[in-house]
């Protein structure tokens, strides 16, 4: 109950904090590489693609998010969820981001339990331009428990961000 009541505090301070205003209203694309499992024996190449839409005031400045991820085989990824950023220094930004969605195994050895599966992730990015930047992001995958088996995976990536 302790972790509870801990992880909501804490969450709700995180929430609290005023979005970066630079871009707010655009959409965002986010194309990148990087690699799925990294801290296990099944690490794979991957492929992610992710759409973040206008942030929306009323529920803390969260970007709803569209999340997709290839795998080097044949798995995927693809699901819904939403993205928190603030404002480290002028150009830094740091994040937290979670959703859920559908995994396909494919022909990869990353057998994850289920398919429905909960994606959250943190990230840190550089602001190029006004209208690009860099992300860093390491991310968690599991079903929740949902399945009978719950190896959950990691994720991460580098991806490049265009401003629309």
């Amino acid at each position: 109950m302790g972790f509870v009541r801990t992880a909501s505090t804490l969450g709700a301070l995180l929430l609290s904090v005023p979005a970066p205003s630079a871009s707010a209203e655009d959409y965002r694309l986010a194309v990148g590489a990087g690699v799925f499992d990294p801290l296990g024996s099944g690490t794979t190449g991957m492929l992610s693609v992710m759409l973040e839409g206008p942030a929306v005031q009323s529920i803390w400045s969260i970007r709803p998010a569209l999340v997709g991820f290839a795998l080097e085989r044949s798995g995927y990824y693809l699901g819904i969820g939403g993205h928190k950023e603030f404002s480290l220094a002028q150009k830094w930004h740091w994040g937290v981001a979670t959703g859920l969605g559908y995994y396909h195994q494919g022909a990869e050895r990353n057998e994850l339990g289920y398919d429905i599966e909960f994606y959250s992730r943190i990230s840190i990015s550089y602001q190029l331009s006004s209208r690009q930047a860099v992300r860093a992001e390491f991310g968690h995958i599991s079903n929740a428990d949902l399945g009978e088996e719950n190896p959950g995976s990691e994720t991460a990536t580098l991806s490049w961000i265009s401003h629309f």
